[in-house]
């Protein structure tokens, strides 16, 4: 398993129909081409994960939320990161796969420099809520979504925002978490939705 950077417009329309049968949301091509997108290829080169780190607003998981109040969260968005698309094919999801995949996605958030992270999850996969749990994040929001392009239906969804001071101190202090990955257990694709049809991002 590697992990790297894709910017060019083919690459990312591959990811981004690959994410969206895994999590059942086409990400906007114009919203990946201003992120930063990280897949993790198997040994024959094949997109077996991924994940969005979004710099700069706005952010889909804050626009879906019914009547927010941008004026009192303001500041703090201004120094806030977006986390989405996160999957994980189901092969490569025990042992050291697995905990190489979210030590990727945590030194990236890590490096980004931001003081928060924003993120959303469905109330439908408790599992998602528990991992991220792990960071004490403050709850934004939880209930029915407004529905964004690329979104067939309203969801029932967790948004949250935790501080990168909290993500720096989670190995430390719950390291039960690092444990679990290294014992494996199911994919973020289980996690998020059903198996794809389409298999080799």
């Amino acid at each position: 398993m590697k992990f790297r950077r894709i910017e060019n417009v083919h690459e990312l329309n591959h990811f981004q129909k690959l994410t969206q049968s895994y999590i059942d949301v086409l990400l906007p091509l114009e919203y990946l081409k201003r992120s930063k997108v990280i897949i993790c290829e198997n040994k024959h080169g094949e997109i077996c994960g991924g994940f969005v780190i979004v710099m700069k607003g706005p952010f889909r998981v804050i626009d879906s939320i019914p009547e927010f109040d941008h004026e009192s969260w303001k500041n703090k968005l201004k120094d806030t990161a977006e986390i989405t698309g996160l999957w994980l094919d189901s092969d490569f999801s025990k042992r050291t796969s697995s905990l190489k995949f979210w030590l990727k996605v945590y030194s990236e958030m890590i490096l980004t420099r931001k003081k928060y992270f924003t993120y959303a999850w469905s109330l439908k996969k408790p599992k998602l809520g528990e991992i991220y749990s792990h960071a004490n994040p403050t709850v934004l929001f939880r209930g029915a979504t407004k529905i964004l392009p690329g979104m067939k239906e309203a969801d029932n969804e967790s948004v949250e925002l935790v501080r990168r001071t909290n993500l720096v101190l989670t190995p430390f202090v719950k390291p039960s978490f690092i444990l679990k990955r290294l014992k494996g257990g199911r994919s973020l694709k289980e996690h998020n939705q059903h198996k794809p049809q389409i298999v080799g991002q």
